[in-house]
């Protein structure tokens, strides 16, 4: 278990050790927890528009989960079978448009000219 500085005996101690505080164990509580509800894709298309409206720029996000704090074994049950999760969603690295699929096997500014 976790300890922190246990103030009250702070407070009585006449001589103080620094090296060796007061200490008391931190509970363990079972709730509050969070859960998460993860997305159904892993990247969303944003588009940025100017002020008439005229999209500008467009892009790939990676898409993240949302949490929520459950107070209670019920609620967190509730929850759990509308899909929620116990683990966090890590996101997928969004992919480059620009990567070349199909590379040469030599640069054309290296070939030598016959």
């Amino acid at each position: 278990m976790p300890f922190e500085v246990d103030t009250e005996a702070l407070d009585k101690a006449k001589v103080l050790d620094i090296s060796k505080p007061p200490l008391r164990q931190i509970p363990h509580l079972e709730y509050p927890k969070v859960i998460y509800l993860w997305p159904k894709e892993p990247f969303k298309l944003v588009r940025v528009k100017n002020d008439r409206g005229e999209v500008v720029e467009e892009y790939k996000e990676a898409t993240t989960h949302k949490a929520m704090k459950v107070e209670n074994k019920e609620e967190m049950e509730k929850q759990l079978s509308k899909g929620w999760r116990k683990e966090p969603y890590l996101p997928k690295e969004v992919p480059d448009d620009d990567y070349p699929v199909y590379e040469e096997l030599e640069p054309s500014h290296t070939r030598k000219k016959a």
